[in-house]
């Protein structure tokens, strides 16, 4: 199967992987900023589309006042 050209599709294929694999283990924040910088400087939109994608499987969760965490 060919590589998605979309990044933030590849994004959230790589933080999946990370979640499953307890690299981001259960209770990790999720700094937007922090992960487009670490994806090559991709805009925040990007790494939020992949991580709006990560709470739709039920990865992540937003809490108000705090951000996205792991669950």
């Amino acid at each position: 199967m060919a590589e998605d050209p979309r990044i933030y599709v590849r994004i959230h294929r790589d933080l999946s992987a990370r979640i499953a694999d307890g690299s981001l283990p259960a209770g990790s924040r999720l700094n937007i900023g922090t992960l487009a910088d670490e994806y090559g400087g991709v805009a925040r939109e990007t790494v939020q589309r992949a991580i709006r994608m990560l709470a739709a499987d039920g990865l992540v969760t937003r809490y108000p006042g705090i951000g996205w965490i792991v669950e």
